[in-house]
């Protein structure tokens, strides 16, 4: 605030234009003000395709365990007669096997993410019915583009790793806050979850989520912010018995 003051100057007064002062308040001490959160875990049914990919993943993760048990149990008796040679060979092994398994997680990860697209954007439409803004989070490109492709006509933006050009994020930012045409935002967990303002929209749906869930919080508190006044709905959409449902119910319990 610039607050005008009086100063004397020989003897003829003045005034002057104050010190600017900003007075910050951390969000741990206006979160009384704050509307409440709401979380819900909606299932997907897993069927046809999604229930193909889900079934894979779950076999994926069972022939990880077992893996892990069987070089987990060979360290233990390697620490009995055998010679740093042979150690070193079981957890190369190790090492190898877990890179594998990481990397075919994130290819089912990704196709499960794409195959939920259909029922994402049924679930949209339906909420924009009763809603006047949704902003949605996922993970990859081109599952975002297709979600926001499939809300056209100026009625959505993206805003993701692929809009480089910080002035162009800030227009479609903008955009979604500014014009009541634009009912949806599609940003990435990446680019979009943190240091922007969305608090013109009351309802978060994660597409995709983040295991981590101080990623999922941040995410959330783009709406959670000073100046929203109602109570913020967030909605993950996780395909049935998948991992992603599993880990979803764990960050839900954390956050609480």
């Amino acid at each position: 605030h610039l607050v005008p003051v009086k100063r004397e100057a020989g003897r003829k007064a003045r005034t002057e234009r104050g010190i600017g002062v900003l007075v910050r308040r951390l969000k741990k001490e206006v979160l009384p003000e704050l509307p409440k959160k709401r979380r819900q875990i909606i299932e997907l049914p897993a069927e046809g395709k999604l229930l193909e990919l889900v079934q894979k993943e779950n076999e994926l993760w069972a022939r990880h365990d077992s893996i892990s048990k069987d070089l987990l149990q060979a360290i233990e008796n390697s620490k009995e007669g055998e010679s740093d040679t042979d150690f070193e060979k079981i957890i190369e092994s190790l090492f190898f096997n877990r890179k594998y398994f990481f990397e075919e997680i994130a290819l089912i990860r990704h196709a499960i993410g794409v195959a939920k697209v259909p029922y994402v954007c049924d679930h949209l439409e339906d909420c924009l019915e009763n809603r006047d803004k949704i902003v949605v989070f996922v993970h990859h490109h081109d599952v975002g583009r297709v979600i926001s492709e499939r809300f056209n006509g100026g009625k959505s933006v993206l805003v993701d790793g692929t809009v480089t050009d910080v002035t162009e994020r800030d227009r479609r930012v903008q955009h979604f806050i500014n014009n009541n045409d634009c009912k949806l935002f599609v940003g990435s967990l990446k680019v979009s979850g943190l240091g922007i303002n969305l608090q013109v929209a009351s309802h978060v749906v994660f597409a995709e989520i983040d295991w981590v869930p101080g990623v999922i919080t941040q995410a959330e508190d783009r709406c959670h912010r000073i100046g929203q006044e109602h109570s913020l709905l967030v909605q993950h959409l996780v395909a049935e018995n998948s991992m992603d449902c599993n880990m979803a119910k764990k960050i839900v319990a954390k956050q609480k």
